[in-house]
Order: structure tokens, then C-alpha cells, then sequence
């Protein structure tokens, strides 16, 4: 039996935190609608146990990244610049992320729908956070649902080089299983060697780096956190993809990765400062009508393909697993499950918008321990 730690957590209630939050994000000058979708990301988020890409992340980027850089515009209304039948492309106008990243992922769910594939790419972004949540919304037994986004800095250095100008860029895909245990599939990474969250926790206690995680100032190998200046990918597929998803995003109008969340007047004319994301879902009952093996239906045979992969194979487990476990703690609590440093900085926003925050249960929860590989 795995081992089973038991932790302090605090408990808001879902629809009270959504909420709170869509009354702060009005107080700082969003409108109801795009303040309503943003937080409804946000309660998918947290219902998953992340809080690293959630919403303390995002009223940080709005105080810092978004207003130096003015890659965020309350009130903002997307173009559809390109339409097809299973493909768009918007100029997103620089609406905040987790708003129009809700509008695209639907929008690529209704093409695939009617299509059998849809796929929106989005310019002129801010930051969406945790991609996963976009998808998991509208996941059922016949879709594949993803997401790729443009980190918002470049803090990525290429195998090889010296300067950072590569985001961590990040991949989301989700499709459902056919197994009880966990039956949804969840892809959820950053093509970079580990997170700068990671280096900046190890910076508190100038703590040991990972080998192969970060570089220093001279683009050498870093092994203290206090001398790292930049990530490298997580190897050669890392490196591969993170720069797939930049050249991706070329093709639509992205612009040179340094000038990311940079202040307007430190950019040349007419040179993006801005991120794109690209959500795409692929209907899979299309499929439906294909044979399989030994007379099963399409998700029979999906059941069977995990089966084959991880029954009686050690402590192997399917992707995904951590964050179904999560999401089933956050429904059986009737509520979301957050660390004391989210709970502190939600209330500071509260009393800076003049919002009261929730009422807050600490809990003792049971966390089972679940391996999880290095990149």
C-alpha cells in the first residue's frame, strides 16, 4: 500500500471563492463577464491542488509582468482574424488569458463537434496559467482536448546557447481512459528542465539544483539556485518542443521571444510584446465506427491499451493520476483546498478591493504518495 502523509490544508467553499473572485477582478476594472470566466478557471484550477499557475499567480502577473508591461486589457474584446471550418485564428486583443483561453478551448470543442477536429490559435495574450483546467472542463469519453501556450518571459536557454529566449513553454492534453482507477489521462508539462517556482523555493535556502536544470550568467551548468539565470529544456524533446511551440506561434504573428512582457517603450516599433496560445480537440466517435479487437467498443479498447501498459507492472501508474486524486478530494470536501501562503494572499487582496474573503475550514487531509519522474 502506498505510503499516506496527512497535511494541513485550508477549505474554501467553490461557489463562494468564485465568487469573491469575480468581485475583486471587477473591483480592479475587468467586466463581469470576463471576471466570471476567469475565476470559474480559476475553481478548476484549484480543484486540481494547483497552485503554482492558479489564482495567487495570476493577481501577482497583474501587479507586476501585466502592468509593466501593459499586456492586459480589462474589457477587451477578441477579432476573429482567420475562420475556417475546423480552424481560427484571433487576435486576442490582449484580453486576460484564463478569459479568452475558456473562449477558445469551447470554440475548438464546437468545431470538432460538427468537424471531427478544431483548432483556435490566439494571438496578442497575456498568460493563462494552468492549461489542463481549459480542457477538463468540457472532457468527455469522445474528445481529446489540449492546449499549448508561449511561457510568458523567455527564461528557457537552448542545448548549446547562452541567453534565455525560449519560454517555458507548456503542453496540456487530456482524453479519458476507460478505467475506474484513474479514467482521465492528464499531460500536463512545461517543456523546460524544471520550474522557476522549483529554483526559486531552493533560493531561500540557496539550496542544490538539479543537474542539467539551470545555467548560470555564463550560460555554465548551475549548481546553486542563488547562481541560476535561466533554465535549460527538459533535453533534447524539451528543447525540441519548446521550440516548435515559438515557431508555431511565429506563423500567426508572434514576435521576437525577448521583448515578452516587456515595457512598450523598451520595444521597437511595431514589435509584439505579447504571448500566443493554441487550443485545439479532436472527436474521437468518429472513430467509433472502425472494428477493434476481439468485437470491442472504441473506449473498450482504450480500457484495454492501459491495461496492457500498467497492470501488474510495478509501481507504473497512468498519467494523470495526482491531479484525479486531487479533484476527487476537492468534491468530496465540497470545496477547494488551498496552502496557508494562497489563503494569506487572498485575504490581502480582499482587504485591498474591499472584498471579504470566504469563511475558511482547516482540515487535516490524508495526501497517498504517488511517484513522479524527473524530466
Amino acid at each position: 500500500m502506498a505510503d499516506v502523509r496527512v497535511e494541513t490544508r485550508f477549505l474554501v467553499k467553490t461557489e463562494p471563492f468564485t465568487e469573491w473572485m469575480t468581485e475583486v477582478l471587477v473591483g480592479r476594472g475587468f467586466d463581469r463577464d470576463e471576471s466570471a470566466e476567469t475565476s470559474e478557471w480559476a475553481a478548476q484550477t484549484a480543484a486540481c491542488e494547483v497552485e503554482t499557475h492558479g489564482p495567487r499567480k495570476l493577481f501577482h502577473l497583474m501587479d507586476n509582468e501585466f502592468a509593466r508591461s501593459g499586456s492586459c486589457v480589462a474589457g477587451a474584446r477578441h477579432e476573429v482574424l482567420l475562420s475556417f471550418p475546423s480552424l481560427e485564428v484571433w487576435d486576442g486583443r490582449r484580453k486576460v488569458g484564463p478569459a479568452i483561453s475558456r473562449m477558445a478551448q469551447a470554440r475548438s470543442v464546437e468545431m470538432a463537434r460538427t468537424q471531427g477536429m478544431g483548432v483556435v490559435l490566439v494571438r496578442a495574450c497575456n498568460h493563462f496559467g494552468w492549461g489542463p483546467a481549459y480542457a477538463l472542463e468540457h472532457l468527455t469519453d469522445d474528445l481529446l482536448i489540449g492546449n499549448l501556450c508561449q511561457g510568458a518571459i523567455p527564461i528557457v536557454t537552448p542545448i548549446g546557447g547562452t541567453d534565455a529566449s525560449i519560454g517555458s513553454n507548456a503542453i496540456a492534453i487530456t482524453l479519458n481512459t476507460g478505467i475506474e482507477e484513474c479514467p482521465v489521462f492528464i499531460w500536463d508539462t512545461g517543456t523546460a528542465a524544471m520550474s522557476w517556482g522549483e529554483v526559486q523555493r531552493l533560493l531561500i535556502d540557496d539550496g542544490e539544483l538539479r543537474p542539467g536544470g539551470a545555467v548560470d550568467a555564463n550560460g555554465q551548468p548551475a549548481v546553486r539556485a542563488s547562481d541560476a539565470v535561466s533554465l535549460l529544456p527538459a533535453g533534447t524533446i524539451g528543447n525540441a518542443l519548446g521550440v516548435l511551440i515559438e515557431l508555431l506561434a511565429a506563423n500567426v504573428g508572434a514576435g521576437d521571444p525577448h521583448y515578452r512582457h516587456e515595457p512598450p517603450d523598451d520595444c521597437p516599433a511595431s514589435e509584439p510584446n505579447t504571448c500566443t496560445f493554441v487550443f485545439f480537440a479532436l472527436n474521437l466517435s468518429v472513430f467509433d465506427a472502425l472494428d477493434f479487437p476481439h468485437g470491442r467498443s472504441r473506449m473498450e479498447n482504450v480500457a484495454s491499451m492501459v491495461e496492457a501498459i500498467f497492470k501488474d507492472n510495478g509501481t507504473s501508474r497512468i498519467v494523470g493520476l495526482r491531479k484525479w486524486r486531487a479533484k476527487q478530494r476537492s468534491e468530496a470536501l465540497g470545496g477547494l483546498l488551498f496552502a496557508p501562503e494562497s489563503i494569506d494572499a487572498f485575504r490581502a487582496e480582499a482587504e485591498e478591493w474591499g472584498v471579504a474573503f470566504p469563511d475558511v475550514e482547516e482540515v487535516e487531509v490524508g495526501m497517498e504518495e504517488i511517484a513522479v519522474a524527473g524530466k
